[in-house]
């Protein structure tokens, strides 16, 4: 038994899959075991994986049914974990390598966190860097933001197994005996990780650290660029029941995350509403009430409190004052500069006409 499990979904990822396996078996921490879920590939993909898995044993290659969703794979690896820590690893990402190795160092740290994420470069489909990882710094940064998306980046992260098995927690699936309307909620793809994380930031802390130790490839073929709509509609639909969830757990009034939920550095047109000063008024009284002041909150509420007035010159001159006060995030610009130039072609916002018929479907 290894004491990291790394889990590795590829369904035709030839051409990046080699580059990837290297940075993995060039790893400074070497107790590690590969799961490689290999969902149905029509490429060379499960001939690299044999040839690979033949000089060097900690691969092991799992067959995966293609009609079986991301979700399903992502579950079918930590059901196959046999560890203390499970590392997530895309196949076409790439690990620094000292990743494994400080990862298993903040665990043994902290034995109270229950998942870490962690900093890195976006680099393009030829691995020139293009940009850095946005994500949520210090202790309470992860709570602050779990209602509304962004939490982490899903293949920086890894697990304490013994937290997982602990709360039951399933990649698409609903785990929180909180809101008996939400028990059979499913998220099979495009926002499983925001719905898995989203729930556990409830129930335990997670940490992203500062270090930069991966980077992530943007190309044209990950999923959640091919499918903008279907993926924000999939995380209003989590967003929904990690509302309900957390007003029910921490005795609230009822919160509505949807407006200020920015998945994938995007807002979504809620049918045409722009007013939602209501909404952020119970939020900036529930937040601080459930999990106490701290400084990333109020940056959180700051921000969100540029959403809550969707008209253009509101919502520009809040910005302003928030970027002014506590610095400007590239997924809160992002977010901002789509919604006030949507329309252009370039930039298409997502509509839901009807949010609450279509989330209670």
């Amino acid at each position: 038994m290894a004491r990291v499990d790394i889990i590795m979904p590829v369904r035709n990822g030839e051409r990046f899959l080699r580059e990837t396996l290297a940075t993995l078996q060039a790893q400074t921490f070497q107790d590690w075991r590969l799961l490689a879920i290999e969902h149905a590939s029509t490429d060379a993909t499960p001939e690299i994986l044999a040839e690979w898995r033949r000089r060097d044993p900690r691969i092991e290659i799992l067959p995966f049914a293609r009609e079986r969703s991301l979700s399903e794979a992502l579950n079918f690896g930590l059901d196959a974990a046999d560890c203390a820590f499970a590392v997530r690893q895309d196949a076409d990402d790439l690990s620094k390598p000292e990743r494994i190795a400080t990862l298993v160092d903040a665990f043994e740290a902290a034995p109270d966190v229950a998942f870490f994420g962690s900093h890195g470069d976006i680099i393009d489909q030829d691995g020139r860097k293009i940009a850095e990882m946005d994500v949520p710094l210090g202790d309470d940064a992860i709570r602050a933001v779990c209602l509304f998306g962004g939490i982490a980046c899903h293949p920086s992260v890894a697990f304490r197994m013994s937290c997982l098995r602990e709360v039951g927690a399933r990649y698409g699936e609903y785990f929180l005996d909180a809101d008996p309307r939400d028990r059979d909620h499913v998220v099979p793809r495009l926002a499983e990780d925001y719905f898995l994380f989203g729930q556990l930031a409830l129930l335990r802390p997670g940490r992203n650290l500062p270090q930069n130790l991966f980077q992530y490839r943007e190309h044209g073929g990950n999923i959640s660029k091919a499918k903008v709509a279907d993926t924000m509609r999939a995380a209003a639909r989590a967003s929904a029941c990690l509302g309900r969830a957390f007003s029910a757990i921490h005795g609230t009034a009822p919160v509505r995350p949807l407006p200020f939920v920015n998945h994938g550095d995007m807002l979504l047109d809620l049918g045409g509403e722009w007013d939602f000063r209501d909404d952020f008024e119970v939020l900036s009284e529930a937040l601080p009430r459930a999990f106490g002041p701290s400084a990333s909150l109020a940056r959180e509420l700051s921000f969100r409190s540029c959403l809550k007035d969707r008209r253009r010159l509101p919502m520009a001159l809040g910005f302003a004052m928030h970027a002014q006060r506590h610095g400007m995030r590239s997924s809160e610009k992002n977010s901002v500069k789509t919604w006030l130039l949507r329309g252009l072609r370039d930039y298409p916002i997502e509509r839901i006409a009807d949010p609450v018929a279509e989330l209670d479907a």
